[in-house]
């Protein structure tokens, strides 16, 4: 009985020695795994830590969000690691592509119309090229036909073309010319100017690029200037002698042609000034006695005037044809005389070329003046004496605006009319 209690004591002794003996083991071991895992959070910390600058204060916390950091610029690194140097040059033009999107945009691309260049063509030279009178090489030169310059062809051969460039008609060579569309391309091969077309009706010419700089003059719809720079949103340009800036939704680029320059003498201009200058003292002579005298029809010039006079203060419409609601410069000059019976031309342009042109020291009452910007006419003004004017000015109110009466000079003109005989 003794040997078997002692028998049974042994063998819980070593049972309990056993699961003493692994417990320990276990204990051990996880000490040793927990070690492990500790140094590996060490190891990590030293890792992001020497990533980031930021302190470690939360052991864990700060361990996950290092953790976090450094993956994230990891794989940006990596990334960039990957690829071969030559597309890591390439992504770093990348980085800059919206920049030069941006710089872009401060260049506007002039606009392409076939119409402009249907029947037109520009000299291929590097320098001049000659407009001859008749189709020989041996023919007496009539102009200079220049790089920039353009031409309206008027019969198109085969080896010889006649074209008109300003006021130079003549023959040149086929094979020196650019034709028709194809101008447009050429133009922007060889960087030639651009130029500045009005869009709207009245546009202000800033002296800075900013809207709320002074006003130095206005001008109007389909009014062309050259462009002497550009940024994103303004044109410098040189209107009535000033320089100054167009807002660049409100005008349409396009390229800047000039004409060919005639190289024959005018033998016929001092018999021409000779004619002008009895002409102008004639009609000094005449100007006070005729000036609120009557036309061969019965009206007087000062009843057009009166008359004209009358709707100062109505506004200003393009296009428009009514004195009381709306009527733009020609319009008005062209209700005005037509209420007394002158049936005249519906546009500036075209009623400078109507009646019979004067000096414009001799004008009347009742004369019409007219003006241009980019060399072409575009305004036009009746003379109500005294130097001054009576017109359908622009869109802005009255008085700056409108219908309303001037100063001649407000502007050099560059052209009397006469209507009334």
């Amino acid at each position: 009985m003794k040997h078997k209690i002692a028998k049974g004591t042994m063998a819980a002794g070593l049972s309990l020695a056993f699961i003493l003996g692994v417990s320990t083991f276990a204990d051990a071991k996880g000490d040793q795994y927990q070690t492990g895992l500790a140094g590996s959070a060490a190891a990590m910390e030293q890792y992001t830590e020497s990533d980031s600058s930021a302190p470690k204060k939360n052991v864990k916390a700060a361990s996950a969000t290092a953790a976090v950091k450094k993956t994230t610029k990891t794989q940006h690194i990596t990334e960039v690691k990957k690829q071969p140097a030559a597309t890591s040059a390439k992504q770093k033009v990348t980085a800059k592509q919206p920049v030069t999107a941006a710089v872009q945009k401060k260049t506007k691309e002039p606009e392409f119309s076939a119409s402009f260049y249907r029947g037109k063509a520009t000299p291929n030279v590097r320098s001049v090229l000659n407009i001859r009178k008749k189709k020989s090489i041996s023919s007496p030169v009539v102009g200079k036909f220049k790089k920039g310059n353009i031409g309206t062809v008027l019969k198109k051969g085969k080896e010889w073309s006649r074209i008109r460039s300003g006021k130079v008609t003549g023959y040149v060579k086929n094979e020196y010319l650019i034709w028709g569309s194809n101008i447009h391309s050429y133009a922007k091969e060889h960087n030639f100017p651009k130029k500045a077309v009005v869009k709207v009706d009245t546009l202000k010419v800033r002296q800075k690029q900013s809207t709320k700089a002074k006003v130095l003059t206005l001008v109007s719809r389909d009014d062309s200037y050259k462009v002497l720079g550009e940024s994103a949103e303004w044109v410098n340009v040189k209107a009535d002698g000033d320089k100054g800036y167009l807002a660049k939704d409100y005008v349409s680029i396009g390229y800047y042609y000039t004409s060919a320059k005639s190289t024959v003498k005018n033998t016929k201009t001092a018999k021409s000034t000779a004619s002008t200058e009895r002409t102008t003292e004639s009609e000094r002579q005449d100007s006070s006695s005729q000036e609120s005298g009557s036309s061969s029809s019965g009206t007087t010039r000062r009843q057009v005037v009166n008359y004209a006079l009358k709707f100062v203060g109505n506004k200003y419409r393009y296009g428009g044809n009514s004195l009381t609601n709306g009527t733009d410069c020609s319009g008005f000059t062209q209700q005005v005389l037509g209420h007394f019976g002158y049936n005249i031309s519906r546009t500036s342009y075209s009623q400078a070329n109507d009646g019979r042109t004067i000096s414009i020291s001799s004008v009347k009452p009742g004369d019409l003046l007219f003006y241009k910007r980019g060399g072409r006419i575009n305004h036009v003004t009746m003379y109500i004496g005294n130097g001054q004017v009576v017109h359908a000015s622009n869109s802005a109110p009255y008085p700056r605006g409108g219908i309303k009466v001037s100063s001649m000079g407000y502007r050099t003109p560059c052209k009397a009319v006469r209507i009334i005989n």
